[in-house]
């Protein structure tokens, strides 16, 4: 959250990424690209327990799949409150989807 500056330790990303290969075999296939705008709730596991598109790609495939992977694959160390306890968040940004093929990077 923001405003308070009461002692919060932000949540912070420790596990996934979503890769374009990731992408449903459809959608990688005919090469979709586009830009997914979100918002993603994460419980005090550190797990995406929901997630909403709040801008379309304009595929909703891309979207569907956006949020599917999201779910799947990002992991967090939750947010902290000032007593150290952990506490529900909201993340807001966007997925931005191009064509990455045969770069070999893995």
């Amino acid at each position: 959250g923001d405003g308070g500056g009461g002692g919060e330790i932000p949540l912070q990303l420790i596990h996934g990424e979503l890769k374009y290969r990731d992408l449903p075999r459809a959608l990688y296939d005919a090469g979709v690209a586009g830009k997914v705008g979100l918002e993603f709730d994460v419980g005090v596991k550190g797990r995406v327990t929901a997630c909403r598109v709040t801008r379309s790609s304009g595929n909703a495939a891309l979207d569907a799949a956006t949020c599917q992977l999201i779910i799947d694959k990002l992991r967090y160390r939750p947010t902290r409150n000032a007593a150290g306890r952990a506490i529900p968040d909201t993340v807001t940004g966007e997925q931005v989807w191009t064509v990455e093929r045969d770069r070999g990077d893995d």
